[in-house]
């Protein structure tokens, strides 16, 4: 069973014991388990999927190379894909672009962070 499947099951088994409310009524941390089971769940899975993103080991190679690069989207824009689109697509095929770039840039900052607090 998968880490995430694993975490959404205890989540489960954690919900059923608090979901002990009157007249139907789920008491109060039911809706904070809730709440946080939902939180954890999404920064499980969008950290799995960055990992597991194409781009992931482009961007982590530039950003090793030079921290400091100019125009890195530049440099991971896949142009068979980008040059046949017409000029609305392009500007949210870049925006896509840039939103998954920078989520990986962070992670791959916080690693290289961790790594030298090790060293």
């Amino acid at each position: 069973m998968s880490s995430i499947k694993q975490l959404a099951q205890k989540a489960k088994n954690r919900l059923k014991l608090l979901s002990n409310g009157d007249d139907g009524e789920p008491p109060k941390s039911y809706s904070e388990a809730c709440l946080s089971a939902r939180i954890q769940y999404a920064i499980i899975s969008s950290q799995k999927k960055i990992e597991e993103d194409a781009l992931y080991n482009k961007v982590k190679k530039i950003l090793l190379k030079d921290i400091d690069t100019i125009n890195p989207l530049a440099q991971i824009i896949e142009h068979e894909i980008y040059d046949k689109l017409n000029d609305v697509q392009k500007e949210k095929y870049m925006y896509v672009l840039s939103k998954r770039y920078r989520a990986i840039k962070r992670r791959v900052l916080e690693e290289m962070k961790l790594s030298n607090e090790n060293v």
